[in-house]
């Protein structure tokens, strides 16, 4: 084994709670495409428009 991570583990939030991030969708009409996406990012919010363009990069 390479090695282990516990830094996504439920265990570790307060108490051994999970967390949960909220990010909020931005409201301008169209987006320019973040610089450090993927090539592979880059090509899928290609085909995207309208709110799917603005949820695909901002789950990013």
């Amino acid at each position: 084994m390479a090695g282990t991570s516990s830094d996504c583990s439920p265990d570790n939030g307060p108490g051994g709670a999970p967390s949960i991030w909220l990010c909020r969708e931005p409201e301008a009409a169209d987006l320019p495409s973040p610089a450090w996406l993927t090539d592979y990012e880059r090509a899928t919010v290609a085909k995207f428009s309208g709110p799917r363009r603005r949820e695909y990069l901002s789950s990013r």
